[in-house]
C-alpha cells in the first residue's frame, strides 16, 4: 500500500503531465476559430452525389440523394453525446420552425453515435433528447458512416468533426458548411438559407 505521500506526488505528476499534453496538443491543432465556415468555407461550390439516410426516431421515409434534388437542404450531423452539438441544437429547432412553412426547403437532423453504442441504444439517447429540446422533426442515422465519409471526401475536409451542418441547394451544391458551433452561426444559416429560397 502506498503512503499518502507517494499517492498526493503521483496525482500532482499525472496534472502536470496532463496539462503538458494539452499545450502540446494546442501548439500543433489550434483552434480553429479563425477558419472560413459558413458561405464562406473552401468547400462551396462542390456537388454532393451521394445520400444515404435511414429513420431512427420519428415519422420519416428513407432519405436518397434523388431528394434532395428540387429543395433547398440544411443537413445536421450532431450527437446527443456532443457538447457544441448541444449549445447549437435550439438554434436548428427554431431555424426548422422558421422554414417549415417553405415547401421547397428541408431540415435533415441527422443523430450520430459517439461510440459503438448499438442502434437501440443510439435511438433512445437520440429520442430523449429530441424530447427533452421539444424537436418536432424526425432524425435519421447514417449507415457506415457513408454520407459522412462521402462529403468529408468531397468537401476535402481531412476528417469530420461535430456539429457538422451543410446548406445545400436545389442542385445538391454545397452552398455553406459550418463545422463546430460558433455563436452568430444561426444568423449566418438563417440569411443563407433565405438567399438561397429566393433564387
Amino acid at each position: 500500500m502506498s503512503s499518502p505521500r507517494k499517492a498526493s506526488r503521483r496525482f500532482w505528476l499525472s496534472l502536470l503531465g496532463a496539462v503538458v499534453g494539452i499545450l502540446i496538443y494546442l501548439s500543433f491543432f489550434p483552434p480553429r476559430s479563425g477558419e472560413a465556415r459558413g458561405p464562406t468555407s473552401p468547400a462551396v461550390g462542390t456537388q454532393l452525389d451521394q445520400l444515404e439516410l435511414e429513420p431512427l426516431v420519428g415519422d420519416a421515409r428513407p432519405i436518397v440523394s434523388s431528394a434532395i434534388t428540387g429543395k433547398v437542404t440544411l443537413i445536421n450531423y450532431w450527437g446527443p453525446w456532443c457538447g457544441y452539438c448541444v449549445v447549437e441544437f435550439p438554434h436548428l429547432v427554431e431555424l426548422e420552425k422558421h422554414f417549415s412553412g417553405q415547401q421547397d426547403f428541408q431540415f435533415l437532423s441527422v443523430s450520430c453515435s459517439g461510440s459503438s453504442g448499438s442502434d437501440l441504444e443510439m435511438q433512445a439517447s437520440t429520442a430523449a433528447f429530441l424530447k427533452d429540446k421539444q424537436a418536432g422533426f424526425p432524425a435519421y442515422r447514417d449507415p457506415f458512416e457513408k454520407s459522412r465519409n462521402h462529403l468529408a471526401a468531397r468537401a476535402r475536409l481531412g476528417g469530420f468533426g461535430y456539429p457538422t451542418t451543410v446548406l445545400l441547394d436545389r442542385q445538391g451544391t454545397i452552398r455553406a458548411l459550418w463545422i463546430g458551433f460558433q455563436q452568430g452561426d444561426q444568423t449566418t444559416m438563417r440569411e443563407v438559407i433565405d438567399a438561397e429560397l429566393r433564387k
